[in-house]
């Protein structure tokens, strides 16, 4: 069970994260309260601003060579951006980019 509420707050944390990306202040502040109220664990994301914007920058780039079905380009900014710890020895970014190729 415990193993579940990682999980749990690491997708919190996720799609949080994805309603930022996608600019949805409104809809960020609305999920925070919605699981503040329901005691649902969101993992704090650093407020460093500069690190942020360089981030949402990669995203961004990630993305849309992603959706222009730019693999090469795509996967070149994954190896540049990505640590190779994580890419090499995380399971859950492993699994990620197996469906990423696909």
């Amino acid at each position: 069970m415990g193993d579940m509420l990682t999980y749990e707050a690491e997708l919190l944390g996720m799609v949080k994260e994805y309603l930022r990306f996608g600019e949805f202040e409104e809809t960020v502040k609305l999920f925070e309260k919605e699981c503040k109220s329901k005691g649902k664990p969101i993992p704090k994301t650093s407020s460093n601003v500069l690190r942020d914007s360089k981030t949402l920058i990669i995203q961004k780039d990630l993305i849309s060579s992603f959706e222009d079905g730019d693999m090469k380009v795509f996967f070149e900014l994954w190896t540049e951006h990505i640590p190779a710890q994580i890419r090499d020895f995380d399971l859950l970014a492993q699994k990620l980019e197996f469906y990423l190729h696909i």
